[in-house]
C-alpha cells in the first residue's frame, strides 16, 4: 500500500541543481544542535556544548529552532561562545525547505550532537558531517529517548573520524535518490491530476485526529514511532492545539536556495 517517492529535499536540490542555483561552499562549520518542539522539550547543556565546538571548529553559524529562539538562555549561549546564529524560520514557511538546502549546500561542515534528518540532507548535498558533543535527553522519559536507537541504526555517522564517501552513499539510499520519480509519475502517484475527496479528507480531517490521539496515548503508536509525545496529559496537549492543526498550503515560489534567516542581536526573527 505503500510507494517510495523519494524525499522533497531532493527534489529541490535536484531543480536548484539543475538551474546552476546552488551556493558556493562558503560557510564553514555549520552546528545544529538537537532540538524539541511544543510538546517534546530537550535538556542539554548549550553552554557546554558552544565551548566544545568553538575548541573543536572555532566560530561557527549556528542554526537554532524556531522553538529555542524563544529561549534567551539557548541564544546567549552559542552567542556568548562567539558563534553566529541563523535559523531556517517556521515550518509552515514555503521557504523553509530552501533555507535548509541554502545551509547543506554552503556548509563546508556540519555538525550535530545526534543523528538527525539534517545530517541525511548535508550528506546528500555533499557536505563533511560529524557528530559531537553532550547528547541531550529528548521528552521527560529517559527510557523513551531515541538517542541510543539512532546510534545502532547509523553508527558510521558516529565514527570519530566519518567516511564521508559512506555518509553521502546511506544518505542517498535513506533519503530514497533510487525511488524518485518523474513530474508526471509524481503526478499520478500523489493524485494531482484531478481534485481528490480523500486527499481532502486526510490532510483536513483524518490526518489532524490521528495525530492527537497519538500524541495523547489513545491509539497504539507505529513500530518505531517516536514514542516521546505518548502519555501526555490532554491539558498538555491543548496548550498548544493549533500545532498540529493543518493550515491552508502556500502558493510556493520558484525552487531555489534561500539564505537562512539573519537574527536581530535580541534573538528575534
Amino acid at each position: 500500500m505503500i510507494t517510495a517517492v523519494g524525499a522533497p529535499f531532493l527534489y529541490l536540490q535536484k531543480a536548484v541543481q539543475d538551474r546552476g542555483g546552488l551556493p558556493d561552499r562558503t560557510l564553514g562549520p555549520l552546528v545544529l544542535p538537537l532540538h524539541g518542539t511544543a510538546l517534546v522539550k530537550v535538556s542539554g547543556d548549550h553552554d557546554g556544548f558552544a565551548q566544545e565546538v568553538l575548541r573543536h571548529d572555532g566560530p561557527a553559524t549556528v542554526c537554532l529552532h524556531i522553538e529555542d529562539l524563544e529561549h534567551p538562555e539557548i541564544y546567549s549561549a552559542w552567542t556568548d561562545a562567539g558563534h553566529h546564529v541563523i535559523s531556517a524560520g517556521d515550518r509552515r514557511d514555503p521557504q523553509f525547505l530552501g533555507r535548509i538546502l541554502w545551509m547543506m549546500a554552503s556548509a563546508q561542515k556540519v555538525v550535530s550532537n545526534r543523528m538527525s534528518t539534517a545530517l541525511l540532507y548535508a550528506s546528500a548535498a555533499g557536505a563533511d558531517v560529524e557528530i559531537y558533543g553532550p547528547d541531550f535527553q529528548l521528552g521527560q522519559n529517559a527510557e523513551t529517548d531515541p538517542g541510543l536507537r539512532m546510534q545502532e541504526l547509523w553508527p558510521e555517522f558516529y565514527e570519530h573520524s566519518p567516511d564521508n564517501v559512506e555518509l553521502k552513499r546511506i544518505a542517498d539510499m535513506e533519503l530514497g535518490v533510487q525511488d524518485m520519480k518523474s513530474p508526471d509519475e509524481l503526478k499520478s502517484l500523489l493524485g494531482w491530476n484531478s481534485p481528490s475527496i480523500g486527499a481532502f479528507w486526510d490532510y483536513w480531517a483524518s490526518g489532524p485526529l490521528e495525530k492527537a490521539q497519538a500524541v495523547l496515548g489513545l491509539r497504539k503508536r507505529p513500530e518505531g514511532a517516536h514514542s516521546g509525545e505518548a502519555s501526555l496529559s490532554p491539558i498538555h496537549f491543548l496548550r498548544h492545539p493549533l500545532k498540529h492543526l493543518p493550515s491552508p498550503l502556500p502558493t510556493l515560489t520558484p525552487a531555489v536556495a534561500v539564505e537562512a534567516v539573519r537574527l536581530k542581536e535580541s534573538g528575534r526573527l
